[in-house]
């Protein structure tokens, strides 16, 4: 599993730019990398299956009256919009924290890895902003919210109790990470 992960990191621009501390990714290429494994792939041949479509408009529905009866982050999305971030490509991952300068884990020491997402936000950027203010409106515990500047990016602090996550955009890419050191990685 692993070493397949390595593989499909090594296919995709986005991962060019992720620390060498990277210990494992997952990319995803975005819709458009599809094109043509339609015809091979018998689970996309089913879902493109006009049979298939009262399946969909199902789901398309019991997705919209699950979010109208509920207040959390996906509550003003629609599935069209949500499965539209899709287009694009992604990359997640964990990463090492040299130093152990990570944030403090949940014993209190800091943390030797961190999470990270970088989003190709091309097109999307709109969508990214409502995602974040309607998972913020979810909350259950208020978070304080602080920026900084890291050489010209604003960088997004996050932090709920003990826990902490930094978010910035940089040219078209969002990052988010766990751990300060990994998203100030990803913005050089």
């Amino acid at each position: 599993f692993l070493a397949s992960s390595s593989l499909l990191c090594a296919q995709t621009p986005l991962v060019d730019r992720l620390s060498p501390d990277t210990v494992f990714c997952v990319a995803w290429r975005g819709t458009a990398s599809l094109s043509g494994a339609e015809q091979k792939n018998h689970v996309l041949q089913l879902l493109q299956d006009p049979a298939f479509a009262p399946a969909w408009l199902g789901l398309a529905s019991a997705f919209q009256q699950r979010n109208q009866k509920a207040e959390g982050p996906a509550a003003s999305l629609g599935l069209p919009e949500i499965t539209s971030l899709l287009e694009n490509p992604l990359v997640l991952g964990v990463s090492a924290v040299s130093n152990g300068a990570g944030s403090p884990g949940p014993k209190g020491q800091p943390s030797r890895f961190g999470f990270f997402m970088v989003y190709d936000a091309t097109g999307k950027a709109s969508l990214v902003d409502k995602l974040r203010a309607a998972a913020q409106r979810g909350e259950k515990t208020q978070s304080e919210v602080t920026t900084y500047d890291f050489g010209g990016t604003s960088v997004e602090v996050r932090a709920a109790g003990a826990s902490f996550s930094y978010s910035a955009e940089t040219s078209h890419y969002f990052v988010a990470s766990d751990q300060k050191q990994i998203v100030e990685g990803l913005i050089r």
